[in-house]
């Protein structure tokens, strides 16, 4: 009996060592090895409750690599609902390899509320917005790679209105960006177009 009780004590620590992500506030499976992916076009049902994972892999331009993103949707009666997450595999970065966290996307009953993107070089937080009815609306915020906070503004109806913004030109062979202030709905001033951190 006390063998029984402790190979199934063994194999449930197994199993809980199997789960569990060194990625930061991660709720995925260890190296998602254990996750049954649905075809991308997969419709939903509409009682489903629970993870809905997908698994896309596309070209990286001029490039004979591809990039993989693995996304986790979260479901409530066929409708999203709480954290939807996509880890991107860093495998094509050379001296990088494994999923790290790409973004994070969270809704209230098919809403969108918040959009987090994370920087893939070091895993810190790029941008973040809030949104209402699935519009920018509400406040942004930007960080550059070190992790140091460069604009804030607020977005009205899916438009800039006040304080500061990133913009981004995704250009080749490197994309650019700039900060954007605005009042009032007008753009005040611009700063140069320089390298995209």
């Amino acid at each position: 009996m006390k063998s029984n009780l402790k190979i199934v004590f063994m194999q449930l620590a197994l199993l809980l060592l199997s789960f569990g992500c060194k990625n930061q506030d991660c709720d995925c499976p260890a190296n998602f090895k254990n996750i049954q992916f649905m075809q991308r076009n997969t419709p939903v049902p509409n009682d489903f409750t629970g993870k809905w994972w997908v698994k896309s892999v596309a070209p990286v331009k001029n490039s004979p690599q591809f990039v993989t993103d693995i996304i986790m949707y979260s479901y409530k009666d066929g409708v999203l609902n709480g954290r939807s997450a996509c880890w991107r595999s860093a495998r094509w970065r050379e001296g990088e390899e494994g999923e790290k966290l790409f973004w994070e996307k969270y809704y209230k009953m098919g809403n969108l509320e918040i959009l987090k993107i994370y920087n893939l070089k070091n895993g810190k937080i790029w941008s973040e917005e809030t949104f209402s009815k699935n519009k920018k609306n509400g406040k942004a915020i930007y960080w550059d790679i070190s992790g140091v906070k460069i604009a804030e503004g607020i977005y009205k109806n899916g438009k800039p209105y006040s304080g500061s913004f990133r913009e981004l030109k995704l250009i080749e062979p490197e994309p650019l960006q700039s900060i954007a202030v605005y009042a009032d709905g007008e753009l005040v001033k611009r700063s140069e177009w320089g390298p995209w951190e």
